[in-house]
């Protein structure tokens, strides 16, 4: 399961669980959703995200630098 399919599948989850008062849950899975596709959006972009933060000590991207 690709990065996007996994956030469609956690934002699924997300609306069935807030249709059953379950918020903090939803609020759980709709973060990881939201994790999942941006990640997605960077892989798309040629981007490839470490496990976290710093790991490869590339400077951040600057203001600007992705056109949406």
């Amino acid at each position: 399961m690709g990065e996007l399919e996994l956030a469609l599948d956690l934002l699924a989850d997300a609306k069935l669980l807030l249709e059953n008062a379950r918020h903090r849950s939803a609020v759980s899975r709709s973060y990881y959703a939201a994790y999942h596709a941006c990640i997605a959006l960077l892989e798309s972009l040629g981007l490839k995200p470490g496990n976290f933060i710093g790991r490869d000590r590339r400077p951040p991207l600057k203001a600007g630098s992705m056109a949406l």
